[in-house]
């Protein structure tokens, strides 16, 4: 799977899909491409943090 190094597991789908991350590190997408809300980071594969915004 390709998940940028933020699963330890995926689905795998058929040929015309594309396989399902289960994304961690606070990471979301198809393959875990970008942070969940509320958490940033500043490369793909660092680690997302909670966001201290207001």
């Amino acid at each position: 799977c390709q998940c940028n190094g933020h699963a330890g597991e995926c689905d795998r789908q058929t040929e015309d899909e594309s396989d399902v991350c289960h994304c961690e590190h606070n990471t979301d997408g198809d393959n875990c491409e970008r942070c969940k809300e509320g958490f940033y980071r500043r490369d793909v594969t660092d680690i997302c943090q909670s966001c201290n915004c207001s």
